[in-house]
């Protein structure tokens, strides 16, 4: 009987035991953590070496200060990342706290598709037609448009113009260029006429290529593979216009 009265007395105060280490555990985690807040910010640009869009300092604008002093366990970092994902010229944010102090926010800038040039100032565009700045570190082989462009931009421009119908079409045509393994390096360039028609300037020959408007794209490129399979080998001929505008025909000059 003795024994049983001193098995249960073991079980009791194990219990009491445990519950009390897990009741005081439990307090000094929460008051430790309680104890750690926001310090320092770290901002990390993970595409720096190919764009120079934006600077950690503009980035650590737009977070402000008023994470500071907050703990770390409060800070709502998806909140953070919906902010952040899509401003300005930010594509990306991946944001996290690390002990003690620290938020750390990882951003990818949006990527250029199409470079514009007007007469003293060029810019670049995202495949959502977002305006760039023309500051990229590095030269990248995109689809130049020149010409009377219909949209109305300065030189410090970022954003979205209002003209957004003509900026898809114009993306979308300069998007199935760039894919086009023989395209992408035979176009030059694309100049803008102020009818909407499409100039292609190429690096074969002292042609230009007059390919109308967005409309039947395809075709228009199907005849123009033509020309240069069965007409450009003609040296005997020295043509300066190739005109495709015309249904199932192409106009040489």
């Amino acid at each position: 009987m003795f024994r049983k009265i001193l098995i249960v007395f073991a079980i009791v105060l194990f219990f009491a035991i445990a519950g009390a280490y897990f009741f005081f555990s439990a307090q000094l985690n929460r008051d430790g953590r309680e104890a750690m807040v926001c310090k320092t910010l770290n901002v990390v640009i993970l595409d720096s070496l190919e764009n120079a869009f934006i600077t950690v300092p503009e980035i650590e604008d737009f977070m402000g200060t008023s994470m500071f002093g907050k703990r770390l366990d409060s800070i709502n970092t998806y909140q953070i990342e919906n902010y952040l994902a899509g401003k300005d010229v930010i594509a990306t944010a991946n944001a996290f706290v690390s002990m003690p102090d620290r938020l750390t926010v990882e951003v990818t800038q949006r990527k250029p598709v199409v470079r514009f040039q007007k007469e003293d100032f060029g810019f670049f565009a995202d495949e959502t037609g977002f305006i760039l700045p023309l500051n990229l570190k590095h030269s990248i082989n995109l689809p130049v448009v020149t010409g009377d462009l219909p949209i109305e931009v300065t030189e410090s421009f970022r954003g979205y113009t209002d003209n957004t119908q003509w900026m898809d079409e114009v993306i979308d045509f300069t998007n199935y260029i760039r894919q086009n393994a023989y395209w992408s390096e035979e176009i030059e360039q694309i100049s803008v006429e102020s009818n909407g028609d499409l100039i292609l300037y190429p690096k074969t020959g002292t042609f230009k290529i007059v390919f109308g408007g967005f409309d039947d794209r395809e075709a228009k490129f199907e005849k123009l593979a033509a020309f240069y399979k069965a007409i450009l080998p003609d040296e005997t001929k020295n043509y300066t216009s190739i005109n495709l505008k015309y249904k199932d025909q192409i106009v040489c000059k």
